[in-house]
Formats: C-alpha cells, sequence, structure tokens
C-alpha cells in the first residue's frame, strides 16, 4: 500500500537530494517496497517506502534544483569587512560552479577577541555546491594569509 501512496502522492523522484535520519544522499531506486538513497561517500542506504509517508524528511530538489550553502570564516576584530567581501565576490564571480543566484557575505557573530563570517553560495546542484564551497573556503584562507595576516584568529 506505501508503494502505491507514492506513486500517487510522489513526495521523491529518482535524482532528488534528501536529508533522512541525519543522512543526505540522491534517490538511486524506487522499489515498492524500499527506496536506495545513494549517500556522499558511495554507501547505499535501503530505506523502506512507508518510512517516506510516516517520517519527516527533506527534499532539498523538490521544487528546483538550485541549493545554496556556507562557509564560516572566523576572524579578529578590526579585520576590514568590506575589503573581505570585496574579495569574496570577485572570487565567486569568476568560479564555473556558481549559479548567479546567491553570494553573500554577513557578520553572524561577535565574541570577545572574535567576528565570525558567513559566506553564503549558491549552485546547481549538490556536486557543484560542495566544490564551490570547497574552493571558497581554501580561497579565502589563503588570501587572508596573504593581504590580512592580522585577520586570523589566535594570532598572537
Amino acid at each position: 500500500i506505501a508503494g502505491l501512496q507514492m506513486a500517487i502522492t510522489e513526495p521523491i523522484k529518482l535524482g532528488d537530494l534528501i536529508v533522512i535520519d541525519g543522512e543526505t544522499g540522491r534517490i538511486e531506486e524506487l522499489r515498492m517496497s524500499y527506496v536506495v538513497v545513494r549517500l556522499a561517500n558511495e554507501r547505499r542506504m535501503i530505506v523502506p517506502t512507508s518510512r517516506f509517508l510516516d517520517t519527516t524528511f527533506q527534499n532539498c530538489s523538490r521544487t528546483s534544483d538550485g541549493m545554496t550553502g556556507t562557509v564560516i570564516l572566523p576572524v579578529n576584530w578590526g579585520t576590514p569587512i568590506d575589503r573581505v567581501r570585496e574579495h569574496f565576490h570577485s572570487m565567486v564571480k569568476a568560479h564555473p560552479d556558481w549559479d548567479h543566484r546567491t553570494c553573500e557575505l554577513q557578520v553572524s557573530e561577535a565574541r570577545v577577541g572574535s567576528i565570525e563570517l558567513t559566506l553564503t553560495v549558491s549552485a546547481r546542484r549538490s556536486p557543484e555546491l560542495a566544490r564551490l564551497r570547497a574552493a571558497v573556503r581554501e580561497g579565502m584562507v589563503e588570501w587572508l594569509r596573504e593581504e590580512l595576516p592580522d585577520a586570523a584568529c589566535g594570532k598572537a
């Protein structure tokens, strides 16, 4: 019965990116009694079809393939935020995986001795977003090391 209900309501389809039980993966197979979810580390999670009707889960690609992700960057007080934002924007705009939707930098936390920058970017699909986030993280750390060495947290 669960398989028929899934076919009628279509809460998931092949290729959807979902989060269930704290695991993120793509729908690889849809069967009447179970669903195969391919996880990021290439493992396969077999989920009874009824779980998608009885349990809350996230479908990240239900309405569109576009996704957003963040990179957290802790920096010291006194770091020139506008200069960091300018470099971040130019780096993201030049990256081939960016889908031209979201490129934002915000001060998300202010603590004694440091501030936290949240860099938000978007890409069309999960693999592109993962590559873009890694490139932003590495690129910003390297740029800060070279251009603003006093920005590094914990530096005496």
